[in-house]
């Protein structure tokens, strides 16, 4: 079971467009200790200088979703030079071997085959396998369900075509020999090609077999492929469009389900990054990402939130414009006077001296 082979399947297609744009649309910071640098350093902010930071980590989603394993060619002088550029490896052309008790790494997809040394290749694992030096992914997890699905979408394309269902029955109230049947077959079958009027005789009756819309399209065994591959990948059904019975999304469950997607299926992803790119970074960076946006509330939630930390003193005005993307207040509104609700009068500064 190829990668292409499983992406012709729309169900695995949309699972793992649904990881890339994940994962892609988030930020990545760099953090020494417990504070954020303000400059993150270009081999994250641009691994690849011929590539979007959004393309690469597409790039490496996608490597890991489809074959278990992501390769990172890391362009520098020596093994202990720093990391000048980035580049994503194709994971199916790439041959782990040992020369010499080293591991290296024989790559097939430039214009002539190239053997990277382990210092030049940074490896990245979705599902580690005891003993194996590769990683594990769902397609090649579980090839011989994909591959059961396949043969029923062709099944079910088949039917009408090539399948050896007959369209309907004509039965005869007396017994009639072979030659017989041949002669009445042939005679229908021209009228119907003609779509002449049919005549039957000596108690012939004829019985079209019929399948109901979703008969014919194997609904029911699509419906169940869909959620298998939702499974496989760790995809919500519903983000994929499939009803599971007994299963109503609310808007409340939905954020629910958002949150279990994070931790339980982006976060072997987002990990296994973050530690590839802390490993490129000098001792004492690390590379995180920044999963707030993805769980973002609705507007009034964030307001209410917001007010909360405001009046408890956690967080300062300014400090929940930032959050929100806004920046520092400008002057102009520092000093601006609130304007009154309509019907509200309006308060006027005391002239009286207080002293």
């Amino acid at each position: 079971m190829s990668v292409e082979t499983a992406l012709s399947m729309s169900a695995v297609y949309r699972s793992v467009d649904i990881l890339c744009t994940s994962v892609s649309q988030l930020e990545l910071g760099v953090w020494r200790g417990i504070s954020e640098l303000k400059n993150v350093p270009a081999v994250v902010a641009r691994p690849d200088v011929n590539l979007s930071l959004s393309s690469f980590l597409k790039r490496t989603v996608m490597s890991l979703a489809g074959n278990g394993n992501a390769y990172w060619r890391l362009l520098k002088d020596d093994a202990g030079a720093p990391v000048q550029n980035i580049e994503v490896l194709n994971p199916s052309s790439i041959v782990i071997g040992y020369e010499d008790g080293k591991k290296v790494y024989h790559y097939s997809g430039y214009t002539k085959p190239v053997t990277f040394q382990a210092w030049e290749i940074k490896h990245l694992k979705l599902m580690e396998v005891f003993g194996s030096d590769y990683g594990l992914g769902p397609i090649q997890a579980v090839r011989v369900e994909l591959r059961g699905a396949l043969e029923m979408r062709k099944y079910a394309d088949n039917w009408f075509t090539e399948g050896s269902i007959p369209t309907g029955v004509l039965a005869a109230k007396d017994y009639i020999d072979g030659e017989q049947a041949d002669e009445y077959r042939k005679r229908w079958e021209a009228n119907q090609a003609k779509r002449g009027v049919a005549v039957l005789g000596n108690g012939m009756t004829y019985s079209p077999i019929l399948l109901s819309p979703a008969d014919a399209q194997f609904l029911e065994n699509q419906a169940f492929t869909i959620t298998q591959i939702a499974r496989l990948f760790g995809i919500p059904a519903n983000y994929l469009l499939a009803e599971i019975n007994g299963n109503a999304m609310t808007y409340q469950n939905m954020e629910q389900v958002d949150t279990a997607f994070l931790k339980y299926t982006l976060t072997a992803y987002l990990r296994e990054i973050e530690e590839a790119f802390t490993d490129v970074l000098p001792r004492g960076q690390r590379a995180r990402f920044k999963v707030q946006g993805f769980l973002r509330a609705d507007d009034r939630t964030r307001a209410d939130v917001h007010e909360k930390y405001k009046n408890m003193g956690v967080l300062t005005t300014e400090e929940i414009r930032i959050s929100e993307g806004w920046g520092p207040m400008p002057d102009e509104l520092k000093n601006m006077k609130p304007t009154p609700a309509p019907g509200m009068p309006v308060q006027e500064e005391s002239t009286e001296d207080n002293g």
